[in-house]
């Protein structure tokens, strides 16, 4: 049962992580090294104990992690303070959301606990939280599990009570390996081989986190005649429309709602708010099962990672 919802900032609640991106290349170039797009995104979210020696393998010895960083805060802070912080799509909807349904809440984020408790007070947010933990107040940041041990145990929940709501690979490496259920809403890039199979599930904007939440723990189809195809986790349909009909042993409705959007995993049709229904005897096989979803990929376009 979840009951706490974990968040981490950057790039999931406030869309900085471009600014990460923009300041540390320029920080970096003033100091006479060529950081690249891919360079940066190595480093998000990334403990300093991990990410020095990272930026050293690849610039060497003369890379000043401290002073470059110290350089790249300055120029964020002086855009941030002209240009104000943009909010991500669905953010108050989902702390709305919560509030409302009595979840615990906790913020856990690389940056110091000063700064982003200075970034949500900006975006009128800090309220809505129980407990922020920030990159200074642990030992180890991520991709290692301390700081989600910490914010699961501060909102008084075991780590497996909480989703923990994620962008960055460092992020869901630290929550998975914490024992939280980790949901990806991706920014700047995908979830790739080694990141998929952590996922509890994955959302464009944190507004579809509701419909997991709403629906969680339904993670059955039923036939006609009750009988139960267990399936391992959530995903979600394309939105807008209902759609009805049969392919070999199969009839089915798969109904959508307006927020919803679909994905396939690992080959495995998975919906919170998908009916399969079937007049004829239902056919529980693999094979069976794999060819009607091949089959509705093709003809409604679900996007298969």
């Amino acid at each position: 049962m979840i009951k706490g919802i974990i968040f981490d900032m950057d790039g999931l609640m406030i869309d900085t992580e471009k600014l990460l991106v923009k300041f540390w290349r320029q920080s970096a170039s003033e100091y006479g090294f060529n950081m690249t797009d891919e360079d940066v995104f190595g480093i998000r979210s990334m403990s300093h104990k991990l990410a020095v020696p990272h930026l050293k393998n690849i610039f060497g010895e003369s890379f000043d992690y401290y002073t470059i960083r110290q350089k790249r805060i300055e120029l964020m802070n002086n855009y941030i303070e002209k240009n104000g912080i943009e909010i991500k799509k669905g953010l108050f909807e989902l702390l709305d959301y919560l509030r409302e349904n009595n979840y615990r809440i906790a913020v856990a984020t690389a940056t110091p606990y000063e700064r982003a408790e200075n970034y949500l007070h900006q975006i009128n947010a800090f309220d809505y939280f129980d407990k922020i933990i920030g990159g200074n107040m642990i030992e180890n940041g991520k991709p290692a599990p301390d700081i989600y041990l910490t914010a699961s145990d501060e909102i008084g929940l075991k780590p497996s009570e909480c989703i923990a709501l994620e962008d960055s690979p460092n992020g869901i490496k630290s929550a998975y390996s914490a024992g939280c259920k980790p949901v990806m809403i991706p920014d700047l890039t995908p979830p790739d081989d080694e990141i998929k199979p952590m996922l509890y599930g994955i959302c464009e904007s944190l507004d579809q986190v509701i419909q997991i939440l709403n629906l969680q723990g339904e993670k059955k189809y039923m036939s006609s005649s009750s009988e139960i195809f267990e399936i391992p986790k959530y995903y979600y349909f394309h939105s807008g429309n209902n759609y009805s009909g049969s392919k070999g042993n199969f009839n089915y409705k798969i109904i959508t709602s307006d927020k919803i959007k679909c994905l396939v995993w690992h080959g495995k049709l998975c919906s919170m708010k998908a009916v399969i229904e079937n007049e004829k005897e239902f056919e529980k096989s693999e094979e069976g099962f794999a060819s009607l979803i091949k089959w509705l990929e093709e003809q409604f376009m679900i996007l298969n990672l």
